[in-house]
């Protein structure tokens, strides 16, 4: 009897020491290697999925872990488990998170994701420009078109200018954002918003298209002579003044290109919104891996722990 009890305490604790993780994150692979090699016991098993958010939906057999984009959907978020407990008992830190990150992966005042990473929208122009700014660290949209017309050179045949919104679609949704569009998924799946402030968007756009710009003409004449080029690179030969980007997109630029460049946070009064491809990680629903799972969530948002990744990578 004492040999069956230890047999089946033992198979009790193998089964509970193996957490399987699903993501396309490959630095997901060097997260779990270090916290295997920390933890003795438990082991978390990164297995790829292309989409997981889509596997969560499609598969009827979950994984204990998932981290990717795109988990907060109203379905995808369906399958997860809170994670309430581990932040009562104050092993993680929810005032650590940037707050807007961490309320998309609450529901119903329970938090069931937590964001890994994200990235934020930025005005990037060329570094000599800096002066001219009110504020070292934000830019809002009236300042950038103020600016923008300063710069312009459109009299007759463009040869200069600062910036418009037709160039970038993405810029337009950061518009939105900041203007109050509230762009939100319902529970049936169906995206909703604030449709005053689109219409107030779409107008400032306009405005900005036909008052500061010259008009559709003209844009459109600087545009075939000069677009050709990525706008970063019209920002190095002074054509245009502001190129709108995240920050994780600046930060790949070649070094040689950024070192000429600065930016600031592209804000409403002192409020940046996160981008929506926010890297959400969470434990499921159909996970029986309790220790598992909380151990490796408690020990990736340690300072020590984001400390170590840093300095990995």
């Amino acid at each position: 009897l004492a040999m069956v009890a230890m047999i089946s305490a033992c198979s009790v604790f193998t089964n509970n020491a193996t957490a399987v993780l699903w993501t396309n994150r490959p630095e997901m692979a060097a997260y779990a290697e270090l916290f295997n090699a920390e933890m003795d016991g438990r082991r978390i098993e990164v297995v790829y999925q292309v989409e997981p958010w889509r596997a969560l939906e499609n598969d009827a057999e979950h994984p204990d872990l998932v981290a990717g984009a795109r988990l907060d959907s109203v379905l995808s978020i369906s399958h997860f488990a809170s994670i309430d407990r581990l932040i009562n008992k104050g092993s993680i830190n929810p005032a650590s998170f940037y707050q807007e990150a961490l309320s998309m992966g609450r529901r119903e005042e329970k938090t069931f994701l937590l964001p890994l990473s994200f990235s934020l929208p930025i005005v990037v122009f060329r570094s000599e420009f800096s002066a001219s700014l009110a504020d070292d660290y934000y830019i809002g949209v009236d300042e950038m078109r103020k600016l923008s017309g300063e710069f312009n050179i459109v009299d007759g045949r463009p040869t200069r200018m600062g910036y418009s919104p037709r160039w970038q679609p993405e810029f337009v949704y950061a518009l939105a954002l900041t203007l109050g569009a509230e762009f939100e998924e319902t529970d049936e799946r169906l995206p909703e918003w604030n449709d005053t402030r689109i219409q107030q968007t779409i107008a400032y756009a306009v405005e900005w298209i036909n008052d500061t710009n010259g008009g559709y003409e003209l844009e459109n004449s600087f545009e075939s002579k000069y677009m050709y080029n990525p706008l970063y690179k019209l920002l190095d030969t002074s054509q245009i003044l502001f190129n709108f980007m995240k920050i994780s997109e600046f930060l790949s630029l070649p070094a040689a290109i950024r070192e000429n460049l600065d930016f600031r946070w592209f804000s409403a009064g002192k409020k940046i919104s996160v981008c929506d491809d926010v890297i959400f990680v969470g434990k499921t629903r159909q996970s029986r891996k309790i220790k598992t799972t909380d151990a490796f969530l408690s020990w990736l948002f340690k300072p020590a722990t984001q400390v170590k990744l840093l300095e990995t990578a």
